[in-house]
């Protein structure tokens, strides 16, 4: 009982948030990664396609 109540409260409010702006940050950055996953499996998908396309049509 030698530690004020207020301090533990403040002390708790901010390691509250801390952990919401840290779950914040990572699911922003998980948007992140899943957007650019995206677009990297979107242009390898199209690059591919074209590619077998051309390839197609070289040989009939």
């Amino acid at each position: 009982m030698f530690w004020p109540p207020s301090g533990n409260a403040n002390s708790g409010f901010a390691t509250i948030r801390l952990g919401d702006l840290f779950s914040c940050q990572t699911r922003l950055s998980i948007e992140i990664i899943f957007s650019l996953t995206l677009a990297i499996s979107y242009e390898v998908s199209v690059h591919v396609l074209l590619r077998w396309v051309s390839v197609k049509r070289v040989y009939h």
